[in-house]
């Protein structure tokens, strides 16, 4: 049939081809979170910002990809307008903060590639709610970890046996990334996620799987060597152990006091560096091997915080 036709409350027809709008919705989340990590320019390629900026509004892919998901997206909150329309109105902070940066759009000095991310965000919103309210979040998690797993596999087997994948400016990992930068997030990102795979551990092979996808992603941050991706790393690590005490020293009774303790000779020890070794937090960088400008960052939010000012 040539026209969309409703043929149960939650079943299509288009062309003789049925879909369910809950599939759709699937898909949607799928592509997104896929190209987030796969982006949608050929891998090893080293682009330089002015050349970046001029594909802002060329990249075909891009493009279809984000038409794509937002009609489709269109089609779900239609056909589901009641549920949208109430969550819209309770999350009401969200729903104007997202405004807010639609319309941002009107006052920036660069029109045409700030209404494109704009229109990017509207996508992305509207994909997220859809998954968000009408999908198992087991199902979402299960998409991840195919995803993810994925991400991971290629990145490590590239970066072992494809020269491109190392960054020639650092000779670290980037896999299929640009730079090594762009690998540590992403891997602090498979990282963070792959901590929510943690609850679904039923079987042996399942909690092998959920760690093995963790311990990956820690390997992937070293090896690029990311600074800012190993340092988050290892906050967490510190805060779960910290948090974990508790638990730890439950059937003691003195779990929530061995924690309160843990916290407080951490604070006080950070008081006492700052007190006789000022300048301790400064040399830190230089003592791994690291700019202890963050490659001029610091030079520019001093910069910054003086025009605040």
């Amino acid at each position: 049939m040539n026209s969309l036709q409703l043929n149960t409350p939650n079943q299509y027809n288009v062309k003789g081809i049925s879909f369910s709008i809950d599939n759709l919705i699937i898909l949607n989340f799928a592509l997104l979170v896929f190209f987030t990590f796969f982006g949608t320019k050929l891998p090893f390629q080293e682009i330089s910002s002015e050349e970046l900026f001029k594909r802002e509004t060329t990249n075909i892919v891009n493009q279809i990809l984000y038409v794509f998901l937002f009609l489709s997206s269109m089609i779900i909150v239609i056909k589901r307008i009641d549920t949208i329309s109430l969550f819209i109105k309770r999350e009401k902070y969200l729903s104007l903060f997202i405004l807010l940066c639609l319309v941002s759009a009107v006052w920036s000095s660069y029109h045409i590639i700030s209404f494109k991310r704009s229109f990017q965000l509207l996508s992305i919103f509207f994909v997220l709610i859809n998954a968000l309210l009408f999908i198992e979040p087991s199902k979402l998690l299960k998409v991840l970890k195919i995803i993810i797993s994925l991400y991971l596999l290629i990145t490590v087997f590239s970066s072992l046996f494809i020269n491109e994948a190392i960054d020639p400016r650092f000779g670290t990992w980037r896999g299929i990334t640009d730079h090594k930068n762009t690998l540590g997030r992403y891997g602090f990102y498979s990282f963070l996620i792959s901590l929510f795979f943690y609850g679904e551990q039923n079987k042996l092979s399942t909690k092998i799987t959920n760690y093995a996808i963790s311990f990956v992603s820690v390997i992937i941050v070293f090896m690029s060597g990311s600074s800012t991706g190993i340092v988050m790393i290892g906050l967490i690590i510190i805060i779960s152990l910290i948090f974990s005490i508790e638990e730890i020293f439950k059937s003691l009774r003195i779990g929530r006091t061995m924690m309160i303790m843990v916290l407080l000779f951490i604070i006080s020890l950070w008081i006492v560096i700052n007190i006789f070794v000022p300048h301790f937090m400064d040399r830190i960088p230089v003592m791994l091997g690291k700019d202890p400008t963050l490659s001029l960052r610091t030079e520019i939010w001093d910069y910054v915080w003086t025009e605040i000012e």
